[in-house]
């Protein structure tokens, strides 16, 4: 997970090498979802706003674990939470990952 997020919070470019082209990488975090093919295929990512930036979200995982992925493009910094918290991941999988960040951006800003 921490490799994937190396790519995302870098455009595309992982260990100097390009491996997703500038077009490609807009489209993976603005995907249009096609009825005809299989939604759980698809990554389904948010936009949200902390602390004024754009924050790219996508959450996902099954009964009692989950994965959150958060991350600021314009700041190249991003979050990735995995629990097995049973029902309680829900609460969490939004909440302590959005407060990560928020505590990034408030100690570089």
């Amino acid at each position: 997970m921490a490799k994937w997020l190396d790519l995302l919070t870098s455009d595309g470019v992982f260990d100097g090498k390009r491996l997703i082209s500038e077009r490609g990488f807009r489209e993976l975090l603005n995907p249009k979802f096609d009825a005809s093919e299989d939604f759980s295929k698809s990554i389904d990512w948010t936009d949200v706003k902390i602390a004024g930036y754009r924050v790219v979200k996508s959450t996902g995982g099954q009964t009692g674990y989950c994965a959150s992925v958060m991350f600021l493009p314009e700041k190249h910094i991003g979050v990735v939470l995995l629990t097995n918290l049973g029902p309680a991941s829900a609460a969490v999988e939004d909440a302590l990952p959005a407060w990560i960040l928020s505590q990034i951006i408030a100690s570089v800003d």
